[in-house]
């Protein structure tokens, strides 16, 4: 494929014009090409010739972009106390549609014309969704800080608290004018807020020149013509560019990571080690290929839930575990007989709710399941009154338990992972699916899009705590059935396998119940 049989993109003649830009000859843009195409999946940077590792692709400077630093010249803009980073970039965003809106003037975007016209057509975010759409998120972490937005009207209350009485304070200092303030409505401020939120950049680089325009001390979000237009990979083994920016000029710039082939998409990271529902609730859409599964994040009223269960279960549970040989844990018969995880209950649940040892939400990664402030939350619950006392109550610095603990402590190990496997149901039972329906749901070709999205999410949190319930049973020593294969090192495979085969995970969870 061939530069010169490539007709020039708008934006790529744009940047070019500049002083100090750059747009490689060996770049090509694919964008929408009508009002109303859906512009989700239609924008790319892709090389018609080959490139090289090292080899400039682009050069943005500093005034070509859309930031904090774009409105100069009012105490209310730029002084500390005044609007935050964010909303100056949102407000001049909307100053410069309002204006490329009306036609007249050039006062804000001069030039700016063609990146206008790049920004997508519609923005398929999370707050575009419908209740219905939303509802497939029930359970995750995400369908809870979604529905809080939404109930709390924040986006509305934040136009009316904090944007409204800026964009009256710019107009009473003759920083717009009452025609442009006209132009400023909330329906252009929530299209220039998600053009922010899912095209902005933040960047910052302690090198850079105090000197250089725009980057003295700010960090972003800034609007880049071009660069927001690379798509996302999670995989590092597919991105071929990143942005930085000159420490003396304050341009920004991307420089190929390796060599390209000619027809090969120009990828970069949006966010360092995103999550899909990182990815999902800032951008809209989920990745493939993510290179960390969704987390789940755990309250401590839910791990006191689990705990509760435990305590009131274990004698009788760990009591017909230790019959049989090969099942259940290894614990001394007399700690089983004299231990009473529920004495003092009360005082151990005030001291987990209220102490800043473990955090109020507690996040399990299926990189590590057992994290210190997980083991270390089950651990207070499930103490005996008087370990309890001399580990943490009268400790004056309480330190974190690692998961040696649930493989060594005999009993309290028993008792600690016999709580995350409550915790790990009681989660579950949140979902509206079970892991074998949401790999159906994927395998559709009839899924909608949003349903993806949103069955990627709930079912990486399900796979993050099928690993959680893996290690709970490591830790008991439960003796896995024969001809399940896979370890430590392919959970992966193992989740898929178990979500497949849902008459097998029935089986094992009535066994769990027995031992």
């Amino acid at each position: 494929m061939s530069s010169s049989s490539q007709p020039s993109h708008p934006l790529l003649s744009y940047v070019n014009q500049l002083p100090l830009g750059y747009a490689s000859p060996s770049i090509s843009i694919l964008s929408p090409t009508s009002p109303g195409e859906s512009s989700v999946l239609k924008r790319g940077i892709f090389a018609v010739n080959d490139i090289k590792k090292g080899e400039r692709i682009l050069t943005v400077p500093i005034n070509a972009t859309i930031g904090p630093h774009f409105i100069k010249g009012n105490d209310k803009v730029e002084g500390e106390g005044g609007m935050s980073d964010w909303l100056k970039t949102a407000i001049s965003l909307m100053l410069v549609m309002a204006e490329f809106k009306s036609g007249k003037g050039k006062k804000w975007g001069v030039g700016m014309e063609a990146y206008l016209e790049s920004l997508p057509l519609e923005y398929s975010t999370i707050m575009d969704w419908t209740d219905a759409e939303i509802a497939e998120l029930k359970g995750t972490d995400l369908h809870s800080a979604v529905e809080e937005d939404r109930a709390n009207g924040n986006f509305e209350k934040g136009w009316k608290t904090n944007v409204e009485p800026i964009l009256e304070g710019l107009l009473k200092d003759a920083v717009i004018t009452e025609e442009e303030r006209k132009l400023l409505t909330f329906e252009l401020f929530t299209t220039a807020s998600k053009a922010v939120v899912t095209r902005g950049f933040n960047y910052s680089d302690p090198s850079a020149s105090p000197n250089s325009p725009g980057s003295a001390s700010t960090t972003g979000p800034f609007m880049i013509p071009l660069v927001d237009m690379l798509n996302h990979s999670s995989s590092p083994n597919l991105q071929t560019t990143v942005l930085q920016r000159d420490a003396s000029s304050g341009c920004f710039y991307m420089d190929a990571t390796r060599d390209m082939r000619a027809g090969s998409e120009v990828l970069h990271a949006y966010v360092n080690a995103g999550s899909n529902d990182e990815l999902l609730r800032t951008y809209g859409f989920v990745d493939e290929q993510p290179e960390i599964c969704t987390p789940k994040r755990v309250g401590k009223e839910d791990i006191l839930k689990a705990c509760k269960r435990a305590a009131q279960e274990a004698p009788e549970i760990l009591k017909l575990g230790g019959e049989g040989e090969g099942e259940g844990a290894e614990y001394e018969d007399d700690e089983a007989e004299t231990w009473d995880a529920e004495k003092g209950w009360e005082d151990k649940a005030k001291y987990l709710l209220s102490t800043s040892l473990i955090p109020q939400e507690v996040t399990v990664r299926m990189e590590n399941p057992l994290s210190d402030e997980l083991v270390t939350a089950c651990v207070i619950m499930m103490l005996s009154l008087e370990g309890f006392k001399d580990l943490f109550e009268n400790d004056e610095s309480p330190a974190l338990l690692d998961a040696s603990v649930v493989m060594e402590e005999q009993y309290l190990g028993c008792l600690v992972s016999l709580a995350l496997l409550k915790l790990s149901e009681d989660l579950n039972l949140t979902y509206p699916t079970n892991i074998k329906e949401d790999e159906e749901l994927l395998s559709s070709p009839n899924s909608p899009q949003r349903l993806r999205c949103a069955v990627t999410v709930r079912l990486e949190e399900k796979r993050t705590l099928l690993i959680l319930k893996k290690a709970a049973l490591k830790a008991l020593h439960y003796e896995e059935e024969k001809g399940e294969k896979g370890g430590d090192n392919d959970d992966r495979k193992g989740e898929e396998e178990q979500g497949s085969a849902g008459a097998e995970e029935e089986n094992k969870t009535k066994r769990i119940k027995l031992f």
